[in-house]
């Protein structure tokens, strides 16, 4: 067994211990650094969800002088629009971070993969549903408004 194979089956904490102190110390500031786009995303999601509610739940909001359920409708596109620019802003970026991107795979990077690739997963979950949210939304919101609402 290589010693790639062997840091990929070898436990986190052990592969940790295994880097010398500057590695360890590059790798916790990494680490910092994933958790703060990760933090970003979330925020961005959280803000998503926020306004999705407004918009929702204020029917007296008229700025077209359209029916709610079209103006929930156009909404849905904005969805979209908004999880693609957090995709492109944050989940891009934490790609880049996780993802082992050395010929040699340096053991420090196998680590960081390896702990925050769930990270990474979820993130892409999140925007997948955001998104498939976004475009029923877009296409059927005047219709789930009729149907839901009144």
């Amino acid at each position: 067994m290589t010693d790639v194979e062997s840091d990929y089956k070898r436990p986190l904490k052990e592969l940790f211990l295994q880097l010398n102190l500057s590695a360890q110390k590059s790798t916790i500031k990494k680490e910092r650094q994933i958790n703060i786009y990760f933090a970003f995303l979330l925020f961005w999601l959280i803000l998503i969800i926020t306004i999705s509610l407004v918009i929702i739940f204020m029917p007296e909001l008229n700025v077209s002088n359209e029916s709610q359920g079209k103006w929930i409708q156009r909404f849905g596109s904005m969805i979209s629009l908004l999880i693609a620019v957090g995709e492109l802003l944050f989940i891009h970026r934490l790609s880049k971070l996780i993802k082992v991107s050395h010929w040699a795979q340096l053991t420090c990077e196998i680590y960081i993969e390896r702990k925050c690739k769930i990270i990474l997963n979820i993130s892409i979950f999140l925007t997948s549903v955001f998104i498939i949210f976004g475009a029923v939304v877009s296409s059927y919101g005047d219709l789930f408004y009729e149907y839901f609402i009144h």
